[in-house]
């Protein structure tokens, strides 16, 4: 038998994969063979850091009642459980614990939550327990301060399904969250994707295809762990993957349609440890390139349920990069906020988009921002560089971007493509 740990990290704002499964050492996927009936039991004892007023047990069960609602996946999590049972590895049961002790200090480190996963050498998971940090506030209100603990709490049952991180901001796989944030309490496309691919139901046929290939220099040469990013331009369902480790080919899972597809290095804000792959395994030294080229991408159609694209990408590192991305009032100047994580839009209501990195300078023209996703557009004549911010010593970028409206959630994924060169972060606007 083996372990595995898993964590949720925290980022903070600063003012101013794409889905993949965990595997075994010899890249066996991990999956449940209890997936129709997942049992959890939850010990509160000790979750003194549950703020007041909170309801933990309804926020627990949403966040598993999250994963049972995929109509295309056979996961179904039981009802949550009381229970004294504590987080042993070796007991056979999934424990959800708050509990405050030197091992479970040790254990969760700095992160949010951690889940650690037995599982047999053919990748069977035969126990999951999730450990919350006991030294951080968590709330089911958003209260200030606090991390919200359904959005945790979902993060961490998609590793006990065997989830690991993906390299889009906007999923609820993503490997960190901030402060009163709650928007991985609802899956993406990419989590729904992942939890499709391991534990299909009758309907995942009809539903999704599958995007297959191989991700190469000009020379020929393969590039090992290259984060793969789909966009449908006409619904903006993005969906991610990752080149094989050793050879570079790729294969995954998307609801049928017409993707834009494009590879990029995972040199932030996603790296390989988050992936949990050693650096010397992965290639981060190329430049983002998309099926069919950066001058004239094609689009890859997987409306029959099969597609092959190979993608061809150009060694070494841009002359530029995307940090940051961030919001601001329309039409403003220094009130943005940045981070290396997602931003949230209001849909039908306009926006500023703050992009910050080196490179990113008054040069940039305004047909050189891309941004890949459905309904949103940038306001002609709106590039400007804002005078009144400085983000590790550079003045950032600022469009305004029109936001049509909408009843369902949006990712959208921002693009620089200047002079035959691309650089993405990909699903890092979240409009709703």
């Amino acid at each position: 038998m083996n372990l595995m740990r898993t964590a949720l990290l925290c980022f903070f704002a600063a003012a101013a994969s794409a889905y993949s499964p965990q595997t075994t050492s010899t890249g066996i996927p991990l999956r449940r063979t209890d997936a129709t009936n997942v049992k959890f039991l939850v010990n509160v004892n000790g979750a003194a850091l549950i703020t007041a007023g909170s309801d933990p047990m309804p926020a627990l069960q949403a966040a598993a009642n999250t994963w049972s609602n995929v109509p295309t996946s056979t996961v179904k999590f039981a009802p949550l459980e009381m229970s004294p049972a504590v987080n042993d590895p070796s007991d056979d049961l999934n424990v959800i614990v708050f509990l405050d002790t030197p091992e479970n200090r040790s254990v969760v480190g700095s992160a949010l939550a951690v889940t650690e996963i037995m599982f047999y050498t053919d990748g069977r998971i035969i126990e999951s327990d999730i450990i919350f940090n006991p030294t951080v506030s968590f709330s089911t209100t958003l209260a200030p301060k606090t991390f919200d603990l359904q959005s945790v709490a979902a993060h961490e049952m998609g590793h006990a399904l065997g989830a690991n991180h993906s390299g889009l901001l906007a999923a609820t796989m993503y490997q960190a969250t901030t402060v009163q944030a709650n928007s991985q309490t609802r899956l993406s496309a990419d989590d729904r994707a992942f939890v499709t691919d391991l534990y299909p139901a009758p309907s995942a046929a009809a539903a999704y295809g599958t995007i297959s290939g191989k991700v190469s220099l000009t020379t020929g040469e393969p590039v090992q762990g290259a984060l793969l990013v789909a966009i449908d331009p006409a619904t903006g369902i993005s969906v991610g993957g990752f080149s094989s480790a050793f050879d570079g080919t790729y294969s995954f899972k998307v609801p049928r349609g017409s993707y834009l597809l494009y590879a990029e290095p995972a040199d932030g804000p996603v790296f390989p440890g988050d992936l949990y792959l050693p650096d010397d395994l992965v290639n981060t030294s190329f430049q983002t390139g998309f099926f069919g080229g950066i001058a004239s991408p094609q689009l890859v159609d997987v409306t029959l349920g099969q597609a092959s694209a190979n993608i061809v990408v150009t060694a070494g590192p841009p002359p530029f990069d995307i940090q940051f991305v961030g919001t601001g009032g329309m039409a403003g100047s220094g009130d943005a906020v940045v981070s290396t994580g997602v931003a949230l839009l209001t849909a039908g209501q306009p926006i500023d988009l703050v992009l910050s990195g080196p490179g990113l300078d008054s040069t940039v023209t305004q047909d050189e921002v891309r941004l890949l996703g459905a309904g949103i557009t940038i306001r002609p004549d709106s590039i400007r560089i804002d005078p009144r911010i400085t983000i590790n010593g550079e003045r950032p970028l600022r469009v305004t971007v029109d936001v049509a409206p909408r009843t369902d959630p949006g990712v959208v994924s921002v693009l620089v493509v200047k002079n035959s060169a691309a650089v993405a972060f990909s699903g890092c606007l979240l409009v709703r």
